[in-house]
């Protein structure tokens, strides 16, 4: 969101952009941001620390294929 198709000249610039960019998140998505932490943290230590968006990404299944009918 701050950086999209954007430079800016000075760290004040940066700084109020992101400022700005921060006022517009609602508050709904950033609690929904957070509550997905935990969740993600408990699959890092369960994969040692690795590459999780295997055990984060769940693919279409046939319920997914049933709802588009």
């Amino acid at each position: 969101m701050v950086y999209h198709c954007r430079s800016f000249k000075s760290v004040q610039e940066l700084q109020s952009a992101t400022v700005a960019a921060w006022q517009q998140l609602s508050q709904a998505f950033l609690e929904q941001s957070i509550s997905k932490w935990r969740h993600r943290l408990e699959n890092i230590v369960q994969c040692n620390g690795e590459h999780i968006e295997h055990v984060c990404y769940r693919g279409p299944t046939i319920d997914d294929a049933r709802d588009l009918i």
